[in-house]
């Protein structure tokens, strides 16, 4: 069982690097990299290829596996059975899919999981989306795709909560939070409605895609976002909808007479109250692709990119389907 460990000393829990090497310095079947720059995640994804292995452990947060998916999908053959440590500030990926416990605690169990001839190898299944635009960048790969209050929430997080030293799902849930009260008290300082024009499929295939679309809407919006995760920070599940696409999509326009608390707290449920309708401005849908337009930016895994032009176009599809190790 060969497993490549790759840590991020400039990710969030970094403190616990000379523990984390310490525990893999006499293991054999454990080769460790550190990389924080595009160069050497390049340089790792190129040594997979070389000398590929059962299990790609990631002690990181989800910016790093971003740039890792990105990379990978567009160099290896194949994707090998990811490990996630929990080893970054937010780690909402981790957080679905990782190994439970801190970093070190994950690393330990999946050392002892690697010596066990008995081992029994349990994974989840998640896909992973493509993010398509006119730039440099493109196409990037990741599990969460956002636009919107996601912008405004993420700057709150960096200028007021994050230097707290909150992790995991603590500093992301207060700034939803603080974002929340600000759109029932129609604070438009801290939030700012976005135009766009968005269409989304449930069917990948482009010769189907003069069909209806599965959702379509434009105008001004609060918010949207997708994911091929089960549960995003805090475990929420803010989707609904029972069509059959990969990954799971969701967008609120924005509503003139504002928001209630009451109104939106079930969005994060999954379980939209009966007013909350397409018609109303809430879309919800498994999809394959979605094509929206609008001028601004999006994050991707808390990776921050724009547009370069009004109503550019942004494709997000399905890049294919990752296994990721559960302990």
């Amino acid at each position: 069982m060969l497993i490549a460990l790759l840590s991020n000393p400039n990710s969030g829990r970094s403190k616990h690097l000379q523990t984390i090497s310490q525990l893999v310095q006499d293991n054999a079947a454990i080769t460790h990299f550190q990389a924080s720059t595009t160069e050497q995640f390049t340089q790792f994804v190129e040594q997979l290829k070389q000398s590929p292995v059962d299990i790609v452990a990631i002690n990181a947060g989800d910016g790093t596996i971003h740039a890792l998916l990105t990379l990978m999908f567009a160099h290896l053959p194949e994707i090998p059975i990811l490990a996630i440590l929990k080893g970054g500030t937010t780690n909402m990926t981790g957080g679905d899919v990782g190994i439970q416990g801190h970093c070190v605690r994950g690393l330990k169990k999946l050392i002892e999981w690697g010596k066990d001839p008995q081992r029994i190898t349990s994974t989840a299944t998640r896909p992973v989306l493509k993010i398509d635009w006119d730039a440099p960048a493109s196409p990037v790969c990741g599990m969460f795709f956002g636009t919107g209050a996601i912008i405004e929430g993420q700057d709150y997080f960096h200028s007021h909560v994050s230097k707290k030293g909150l992790r995991d799902s603590i500093g992301p849930a207060l700034s939803a939070l603080r974002l929340l009260f600000a759109l029932n008290k129609k604070e438009q300082p801290l939030f700012s409605p976005v135009s766009m024009q968005l269409s989304g499929w449930n069917m990948n295939n482009p010769k189907n895609l003069a069909k209806q679309p599965t959702v379509q809407s434009s105008g001004k919006h609060l918010l949207a976002f997708a994911s091929g995760l089960e549960r995003l920070f805090l475990g929420i599940h803010p989707f609904w909808g029972a069509n059959q696409g990969a990954w799971y999509f969701t967008a609120v326009r924005h509503q003139q007479q504002g928001y209630s608390l009451l109104k939106l707290l079930p969005l994060f449920r999954g379980k939209p109250r009966e007013d909350m309708t397409s018609k109303q401005g809430f879309h919800s849908a498994k999809l394959n692709r979605l094509e929206i337009q609008f001028n601004g930016e999006f994050t991707v895994d808390g990776e921050r990119y724009s547009t370069n032009s009004d109503n550019q176009l942004i494709t997000v599809s399905l890049a294919g389907y990752v296994k990721f190790l559960q302990l």
